[in-house]
């Protein structure tokens, strides 16, 4: 997700975990969660809505604008 664009998130790029991750109240949270769900193959390649969906059925807020 270098490009705000970027319509996909892919678990192999560290820059878009960065991305992503920064993006919620808890960054480190955040990020575990997501590198757990990559590892056991839950989150792959999804697009960006799919994620930022799934983040928040799993409880995670967005940052306040």
């Amino acid at each position: 997700m270098a490009n705000q664009d970027a319509k996909y998130f892919n678990c192999s790029e560290q820059h878009e975990l960065d991305h992503v991750s920064g993006k919620y109240e808890d960054k480190e949270k955040v990020r575990e969660f997501i590198k757990a769900k990559c590892k056991d193959k839950t989150i792959h390649y999804w697009t960006q809505e799919k994620l930022a969906a799934y983040l928040a059925e799993n409880g995670f807020k967005l940052k306040a604008k």
